[in-house]
């Protein structure tokens, strides 16, 4: 009714909390949590977000792409999701 918030509505809020229960199946953790999740931008009917992997080789893409689609299912009926890939492999150097 009146007053109320619409609870669909769609902003990098929203975005960032349903994406915090995706993992990446091999790490085991979070896109939020461990700093995946790079960009989010809502503009019209499109969401755009960027994911960045930590290795190149992106065997996880196709689980990930999925289980990102599916928890924003719930949000993004008639909005066209876009999903970017990119990657940063971090080299950890013996101290």
């Amino acid at each position: 009714m009146f007053g109320k918030k619409d609870k669909k509505k769609l902003s990098p809020e929203k975005v960032t909390s349903l994406l915090q229960t995706v993992k990446d199946p091999i790490l085991e953790k979070d896109l939020v949590g461990s700093g995946m999740l790079k960009n989010i931008q809502v503009s019209g009917g499109t969401l755009r977000i960027t994911i960045e992997l930590p290795t190149p080789a992106g065997e996880a893409k196709p689980v990930l792409d999925q289980e990102i689609r599916r928890a924003l299912a719930e949000v993004s009926g008639g909005i066209a999701v876009e999903i970017a890939w990119d990657s940063n492999v971090r080299v950890s150097r013996p101290g």
